[in-house]
């Protein structure tokens, strides 16, 4: 039975993490009124990106090595190694620095208001 298990579960988790992140990075990018916590909103819209980045580096090359073989090669399987490791740590950094931003405007509210767009992309790069 997990022979066919896995595969409808990865393509549920592939539809449905697509649509909504797609979307998550639309509204982002559509509506930048949201609130006033501009900062928060570059950290969520990068956290989504990276979301459909690993769906589509991760996830479909699983099922198509689920559902058939490996084609991709040796080369392919240490990309495909290295490419996990990386956009793990992104995903990692981006939460740390997500939290670490909730916290200081709890804390220090006054200062953070001075944070702009511009030190959330030089955070994240």
């Amino acid at each position: 039975a997990a022979w066919i298990t896995v595969p409808c579960y990865l393509i549920i988790v592939c539809v449905v993490g697509l649509a909504g992140n797609s979307l998550l990075v639309y509204a982002t990018l559509k509506y930048t009124t949201f609130g006033s916590d501009r900062v928060a909103v570059v950290l969520i819209r990068y956290l989504g990106t990276l979301d459909v980045l690993q769906i589509v580096l991760l996830v479909i090359p699983a099922l198509i090595l689920f559902l058939y073989k490996w084609i991709f090669g040796q080369a392919g399987c240490y990309l495909w190694v290295h490419i996990e490791k990386f956009l793990n740590a992104a995903h990692f950094n981006i939460v740390l620095l997500i939290t670490y931003h909730r916290l200081a405007r709890c804390v220090r509210p006054a200062t953070t208001l001075s944070w702009t767009v511009k030190h959330a992309h030089i955070a994240v790069s």
